[in-house]
């Protein structure tokens, strides 16, 4: 990511720099961007001494989804699939067990329906929620 140095530190010329550059990155950009910086700060705990006994849910396998223009419209899908993640995520929300779902499509392994659960949840924690009122 490129980074701007002023002189005279000005907070918000360095803020609408940053979000101009993010913004001129595609989604698969972005993404990418923050599943390597997560990386990095879960490397640098793991020197650090820290262990989540639970590390194999903490990254999403990106090897596993995939964002192409030409694919779904460019929805989040599994990779060498046409299955989105939001159909998954629809199933699991309806109460299909991940048993019941690696039946239907043969063609899912757990780590996809893990990665599709992985992605909302990070997806989820860059987004900023306001309360509307009508």
């Amino acid at each position: 990511m490129p980074i701007l140095k002023l002189d005279d530190h000005d907070e918000e010329k360095e803020i609408e720099f940053e979000l101009d550059y993010l913004q001129s990155l595609t989604t698969q950009e972005r993404f990418e961007m923050m599943f390597k910086k997560t990386k990095e700060m879960l490397d640098l705990l793991e020197k650090s001494g820290y262990r989540n006994p639970e590390e194999e849910f903490t990254m999403i396998p990106m090897e596993r989804i995939e964002l192409n223009p030409r694919v779904c419209n460019g929805k989040p899908v599994i990779k060498g699939t046409r299955i989105p993640v939001s159909v998954i995520l629809e199933q699991i929300a309806g109460g299909e067990s991940w048993d019941r779902l690696l039946t239907g499509y043969p063609e899912l392994k757990k780590k996809d329906i893990q990665a599709a659960v992985l992605y909302a949840m990070a997806s989820l924690d860059h987004t900023e929620v306001r309360a509307t009122y009508v």
